[in-house]
This record gives C-alpha cells, structure tokens and sequence, in this order.
C-alpha cells in the first residue's frame, strides 16, 4: 500500500456513505451540507488562511451539487415521499456498520466525542467569543472540540474495535459458559477498559495544557514537554478515570453479553461512554481550571 492509499479509501468510503444515504433522504442534502460546512469546516478553518477556509467549503458545496444531481437522475427509483423513521434509519445504519464497520464506528464516535466536549465546556462554562458584525457571540467551536472529535474517530475507536474483536472472535468464540462469560468480562477489564482509560486522561491533558510554541519548535523540547504533561495528567486523574470506568464497563459488559450482538458493541460502548466520558471530561476541566486559577 502507498503511503497514502489509506486516505484515498476513507473518502472514498466516506463519499458512498454520504451518497447512499441522501439519495435516500435527498430533501435532507443540502440542510446537511450547509450544516457540514457552518458547524464542521467554520470552526475548523477560522484560525488558518482564508485560501483553506475556501476551497474546504467549495468542496462540499460541490459535494453537495453532486450529490443532488444525482438524485434527480435516481428521482424514479427513490421518490421524494420516502418515509424518515427510525425503524429506516436504524436498518440503514446496520447496513453501514456491516459494510464498513471501522468507518461507521469512527464517525458515530466522533459525533459522540464531539458532545462530549461541547456538553463538558457548557458545564464548566469554557465559552469562546467571535465579533460578528460587532456583536459578541459566545460558542464551544473551538479546536478541543476538534481534537475531541479526533480522539473518538482516530484513536479510542480503532484501539476499542480491534481489541473487541480479538475478544470476541479470536480468545472467545461461540456460546459462551458461565465461566466463559465471567472470563471475557475479566479479559475485557483488565485491557481494553485501562487503556481506554488512559489513553483518555492523556489526551484530555494534552488538549487542555499543551500549545504548539509560536516560531521555530524545538522537537525534542516539545516531546520532553508532552510526555511531562501526560505524565502529570495521568498522575492526577488516571486512577479516578479508571475506578469509574471499570464500575461502569462491568455494569454495560454484563448488559451487551445478554442484549447487544458482538459487532454492535463498540456502538453500545460509544453510547455508554459518551455519558461516562463527558463526567469525566467536565470533572478534570474543572480540576485543570481551580490548578490554573492557583497558579
């Protein structure tokens, strides 16, 4: 594979996905078009060059038209009249997750990590404010929220989605015992759930203490100063974020192992840690706050 082959096949998937599902729902393109470029690509781009801010927004605006244009050509195939219901869009979003199982989880995490953030900052009152036209407006679009979003999509939900899988289809396979349950319970525990865990509190620490130094970076300088950073960050709230964890973890494993098909578990996890995640979340922002304020 070349060096990036890799992201020539996630927008290509990623394109499928939306393509799929909005010829479908077409009344639906261009609201989430203009949704994706105001909340997605806005805050994204506000602090780099206006050049990036236009052509990210020209591509979805192209997108989109495409996408539409498509949908006039399939108009007979798939009226404008199709029901929305949830019953629709579940089985939908199965057939996604059957088809791309990496892919559907990392996007319904990144939604879900992205909450996370925006309900943590509302909580602890972290707002940003933008002068529109000469008024101020308070907003949670910042570039946490984006790292947040990064985190569920790139990083807890590719570690969380291999590690299941191993558990689930390579250490323990079939109908499960008794024993065999409580085992893959313990399993699950003593190693997804602490490297979760601490891959959380790290990133957390990063994002709310670490800032790229303006002009020319020292790379050993600024590794020295990231692993001091996720060290005191661990140090603080590892221990706390895991005692939580694993209470919660064991609670919804015993739950996914009698009500939530295998492949349908990092989806329930997501759910499960998106309410965990944002106490969790909301309660180091605020340590890290009274820290800052001690200073």
């Amino acid at each position: 594979m070349r060096k990036y082959d890799w992201l020539q096949v996630f927008g290509k998937n990623f394109y499928e996905i939306y393509t799929n599902f909005f010829l479908h729902h077409k009344e639906y393109c261009s609201r989430f078009s203009l949704y994706l470029v105001i909340v997605v690509w806005g805050p994204v781009m506000w602090r780099f060059s206006w050049c990036l801010r236009i052509i990210c927004i020209c591509g979805v605006i192209r997108l989109s038209i495409k996408v539409e244009l498509i949908t006039k050509k399939k108009k007979k195939k798939f009226p404008t009249t199709f029901p929305i219901t949830m019953s629709s869009l579940n089985a939908q979003y199965l057939a996604y997750l059957i088809k791309y199982p990496l892919l559907t989880k990392s996007i319904t995490s990144g939604v879900f990590s992205g909450l996370n953030e925006t309900v943590a900052s509302v909580l602890t009152n972290e707002f940003q404010e933008t002068k529109i036209a000469g008024i101020k407006i308070k907003h949670v679009f910042t570039q946490k929220l984006l790292t947040m979003i990064i985190y569920g999509s790139c990083i807890a939900t590719p570690i969380s989605h291999y590690m299941y899988f191993i558990i689930n289809n390579k250490i323990f396979k079939g109908p499960l015992t008794k024993s065999g349950k409580i085992l893959q319970i313990l399993t699950s525990l003593s190693t997804v759930t602490p490297t979760l865990a601490a891959c959380f509190v790290s990133w957390i620490a990063l994002i709310n203490n670490y800032k790229l130094p303006k002009g020319s970076i020292n790379p050993i300088a600024e590794l020295n100063k990231i692993v001091a950073i996720v060290r005191a960050g661990l140090k603080k709230g590892y221990f706390g974020v895991l005692k939580s964890s694993l209470v919660t973890s064991s609670v919804a494993l015993v739950i996914a192992q009698k009500f939530v098909p295998p492949e349908l578990w990092v989806v329930f996890f997501n759910v499960v840690y998106f309410f965990l995640g944002t106490y969790q979340n909301t309660k180091l922002k605020r340590l890290q706050k009274q820290q800052r304020l001690a200073k």
